[in-house]
């Protein structure tokens, strides 16, 4: 589990319906709950949005049969009455088979998590290098492909052009934190800090990381010849990342 005690973390009412819900699975499902585990903003310091982050829990289930989801859909429909609820339902076979098909998503969880109750599966979880950097390699060019096509359709349309960039850039950054993970091993956790290691660490340009991450949280807003330079920056850096990613050795 990651900690840093410098930034807030979800409100007092998440972390008790967080809790709440951890034990309902427990009394409910028994010996067949492995683990509950938080990932995603719930884990990651400062991230949790009321208006718009989910509570998204990993329940570890010895063996997932109609029966048992049965019995596990009735806390989650209880505490979907309240909050936005995403729960991810998988066996430890599940887990460590799917590792080279969602390495990028297994790795920001290990990376970021908190074990509510039982085993912690994610400690020893084995991501193959290989793997990951061809899955980051095809989330980057999926990225610029999906740019190229939406700026063709919105050049001119100032308002969509900033939602596909603020759309972008979380998603961008978390295969950043992977790049860096296969180049030195370590990333750091906050999105701010692994713009700057990756503008280091890749030559890539911060400025346009900067600009858009700040579009992103409404700190500034640009007319429409400024905003086209920026999307055009932005693909860009994102060729870039995809070709520095390319090249890298791994293994």
């Amino acid at each position: 589990m990651i900690v840093n005690t410098t930034m807030p973390g979800p409100p007092p009412n998440v972390l008790r319906a967080t809790s709440e819900f951890c034990d309902a699975l427990q009394n409910s499902l028994g010996d067949q709950l492995v683990s509950v585990i938080a990932y995603g903003d719930l884990a990651k310091p400062g991230r949790f949005d009321p208006r718009a982050s989910a509570l998204e829990v990993m329940v570890v289930l010895k063996e997932v049969t109609s029966d048992v989801l049965n019995v596990l859909a009735v806390p989650v429909a209880r505490t979907t009455r309240r909050y936005r609820l995403e729960v991810l339902t998988l066996t430890e076979q599940d887990l460590r088979s799917s590792c080279d098909v969602f390495p990028i998503r297994f790795l920001d969880m290990q990376q970021h998590y908190e074990l509510l109750c039982g085993q912690d599966v994610l400690a020893d979880l084995n991501v193959p290098e290989e793997h990951l950097r061809l899955r980051c390699e095809q989330e980057l060019k999926n990225l610029i492909l999906r740019l190229r096509n939406l700026y063709l359709h919105r050049v001119h349309r100032t308002k969509l052009l900033a939602q596909t960039l603020t759309a972008a850039i979380d998603p961008f950054v978390r295969t950043l934190s992977a790049c860096l993970n296969l180049k030195s091993g370590v990333a750091p956790t906050e999105s701010e800090s692994v713009i700057e290691a990756a503008a280091a660490e890749f030559g890539l340009d911060r400025d346009v990381l900067d600009r858009v991450f700040a579009l992103k949280h409404e700190r500034r807003r640009l007319r429409a010849p400024e905003m086209q330079q920026l999307y055009c920056a932005f693909m860009a850096t994102v060729e870039q990342a995809a070709d520095v990613v390319d090249q890298l050795d791994v293994g």
